[in-house]
């Protein structure tokens, strides 16, 4: 009788935890007594609750890099893009400038093919900047009097990961919402470096700046939700999920003399 008092709610723990160990986790130890079996059932408890709250918030964080990394692909696929390459594809091609048609057609196939990345969420910097590169030279080709562009990133840096379409939104952003409103060319500058044991990228431009009100609706996702200012807040928001809130986009601006 003493060894069955003593073996059964072992066998009862030790069953119990055999479920856990196959995946349910919706089960629960009822605890029967404040012997050491028993707390090891109310302990057992508490990391199951704790597994369950940390696999809901992973599923969270997934499903939410998910849907910003689809807004950012869809993004790199917008028709008019495309269609205006493909028409100054076509238009070079007729003026028989060759060299350039083939420039071109390289520089948009590999935007798109590091666009997408064969699923890959995370890329290295080299492979990140050749995506800037082949939009800023399409770009530039496009609105050749609108734009000028210099890439200032050391070496060191190149084989560091970082997430796919990360720059090139902001690039983006720069060109479109900084140097177009201009009536005079504009420069967009892309720095890189590392300092104090952290990647720091810049993306700098002396375009039409904006204030601090701008800023602050840009950080705090009102101008993405009205469709005014795509990119940035979905940026600055995978990037918080990945590697935490201490990380991210930071804007220094002041009209008329471009934004940092």
């Amino acid at each position: 009788m003493l060894s069955n008092v003593i073996s059964k709610p072992i066998r009862k723990l030790t069953k119990f935890t055999k479920k856990v160990t196959k995946g349910d986790l919706d089960l629960q130890f009822i605890v029967e007594s404040n012997d050491e079996v028993g707390q090891l059932g109310e302990g057992l408890n508490y990391m199951i609750l704790n597994i369950k709250q940390l696999l809901n918030q992973i599923l969270h964080e997934q499903k939410q890099k998910r849907s910003y990394e689809l807004k950012l692909i869809q993004s790199q696929i917008k028709p008019h893009f495309l269609y205006n390459t493909l028409e100054l594809i076509s238009s070079l091609s007729k003026l028989n400038r060759t060299g350039d048609v083939i420039k071109t057609s390289e520089s948009l196939s590999t935007f798109y093919r590091i666009a997408l990345s064969k699923g890959s969420d995370v890329i290295s910097i080299k492979k990140e900047l050749q995506n800037v590169l082949s939009y800023l030279d399409i770009v530039k080709t496009l609105y050749i009097d609108i734009i000028d562009y210099e890439i200032n990133v050391t070496t060191d840096v190149y084989e560091y990961q970082i997430m796919k379409l990360t720059i090139q939104p902001i690039v983006e952003n720069a060109i479109y919402h900084g140097i177009k409103p201009l009536n005079r060319k504009g420069m967009i500058r892309v720095d890189g470096f590392i300092e104090d044991g952290l990647l720091k990228i810049k993306v700098i431009d002396n375009g039409a700046g904006m204030t601090q009100e701008t800023i602050n609706n840009i950080l705090d996702g009102k101008y993405e939700a009205m469709n005014k200012s795509f990119g940035l807040k979905s940026v600055d928001s995978r990037i918080k999920l990945y590697y935490g809130d201490a990380y991210g986009i930071d804007i220094k601006s002041s009209s008329d003399y471009g934004t940092v």
